[in-house]
């Protein structure tokens, strides 16, 4: 690979590079431990890391093993000693146990990245590799490739370039209307300060920036990725909570949900619990005038040529034909923006503001239950502490965020995606989408 990078280099190709990263081999020692615990032991051969661009010239000095991290990982490779172990698209029970520990490894940079929408992951077993790609769909992988023919080793070639040289951080799956604020990065040291993200919603210029850490991030590979975010935004530049998630195509959507709950609530003249989560606005994710959806993000694309969908670029990767079954639900990338802000149920300071906290929720949720509302997914997820957020900044336009907890304490519930209203709608029928393993899917190279 350190091959590729210096021939790509040579002065005499006048090849710009486009992003910097580097494989490090992680086989021999343990990912750097990170403020977070992803509750994984095991980890790839080689990690494709984030490495600031150097000072000089187009290639980076290799990096020290404390510094490969899960969240600097945007990509990885997994080594087989036997091509046995490849998994081919023709046979969807083929080699299911390197295509589950791969999965485990997307799971977790999924969890250390939560605005990467997909992961890719090069799958190498013998002489043989193959391109996989994991979304909170499924699973989708190449057509096989063997390095001992011509064509093999060509696009192998092609694929380490992409990783490495040229693919864009949207190729490699980050969310397209997500951008690191100024002056941070996925390089910086996460121990001392968490990047900050700024992020529009839908068609319009408001944009809402992070800070900290997620609230809550979704543990699984598999269903609705969910993570929640501490954020200044919107019209007036209030702090507020926000909700990311997919949802499936043919359920009622959060921000619905939440609409129809205060139709309900204003049709009757009363009030809105205050053990709720205060809805400000909400619907699914824009980018470039269409909704970002699993369908979108899997159609093909030539490597080497436009990233376009007819006229417009598109937010995809680089791999060809990797298109999802017709025969699974769409999701569709949803976000909900709440006016308030909260801290995890967890980090209580007192028994006594965790119990008053958890009084409110339930005398809310028992309000809700005489609406004709039933929540129906109350877990510690859902329960946030209210807090009070200010923001400063100083001459050197530098920012300090300062959280406080309410007195008396007061804490609300969340997440209504898969609430029920009795009054108005009937149980919501769901396909079953489970984890697929795409057949004759073919990658293409110029």
């Amino acid at each position: 690979m350190e091959g590729v990078e210096r021939a790509l280099a040579q002065p005499h190709l006048d090849l710009p590079r486009k992003c910097f990263r580097r494989p490090v081999l992680t086989s021999s020692h343990s990912l750097a431990k990170e403020a977070t615990s992803y509750g994984v032991e095991q980890k790839p051969d080689f990690v494709i890391v984030e490495v600031p661009p150097p000072t000089r010239g187009k290639l980076h000095e290799p990096v020290t093993d404390d510094y490969a991290t899960w969240s600097r990982c945007p990509s990885f490779i997994e080594v087989k000693a036997k091509t046995g172990d490849i998994p081919r698209n023709r046979r969807s029970n083929n080699a299911t146990g390197t295509l589950t520990q791969a999965a485990d490894y997307a799971r977790v940079i999924m969890i250390a990245r939560p605005f990467q929408l997909y992961v890719y992951g090069l799958l190498f077993c013998g002489h043989s590799f193959v391109l996989a790609l994991f979304d909170r769909r499924g699973v989708v992988v190449s057509k096989d490739y063997s390095i001992k023919s011509p064509e093999g080793l060509k696009n192998l070639i092609c694929v380490l370039v992409r990783l490495l040289w040229d693919a864009s951080p949207e190729e490699l799956g980050h969310d397209p209307t997500v951008s690191l604020v100024q002056n941070h990065s996925y390089c910086q040291d996460y121990a001392k300060q968490y990047p900050r993200f700024q992020f529009s919603m839908w068609s319009d210029t408001r944009s809402w920036t992070t800070f900290g850490p997620p609230i809550w991030t979704y543990p699984s590979l598999l269903g609705r990725g969910t993570s929640v975010w501490r954020t200044f935004g919107g019209p007036d530049g209030r702090a507020m909570v926000v909700k990311m998630a997919w949802r499936t195509e043919n359920r009622m959507s959060e921000s619905d949900i939440y609409q129809e709950i205060a139709r309900i609530y204003n049709s009757r003249l009363d009030e809105l619990p205050r053990g709720m989560a205060q809805f400000y606005e909400g619907r699914d994710v824009m980018y470039l005038g269409k909704r970002i959806s699993v369908y979108r993000l899997r159609e093909p694309v030539d490597p080497y040529g436009p990233h376009k969908v007819g006229d417009e670029p598109a937010p995809r990767g680089f791999s060809a034909h990797l298109r999802v079954s017709q025969d699974e639900p769409n999701a569709f990338l949803h976000r909900v923006t709440f006016a308030d802000t909260g801290k995890p149920l967890w980090e209580y300071t007192s028994v006594s503001q965790f119990a008053k906290v958890l009084y409110m929720v339930i005398c809310a949720h028992q309000d809700l239950c005489e609406h004709g509302i039933i929540h129906r997914d109350i877990s510690v997820g859902n329960v946030l502490i209210r807090t009070d957020v200010s923001i400063t900044t100083n001459a050197a336009g530098e920012q300090t965020v300062t959280v406080t907890d309410r007195e008396p304490p007061e804490g609300f519930l969340t997440d209504f995606e898969l609430a029920k209203i009795a009054t108005t709608y009937p149980p919501t029928k769901v396909r079953a989408c489970s984890p697929v393993l795409q057949r004759n899917l073919v990658m293409t190279y110029s």
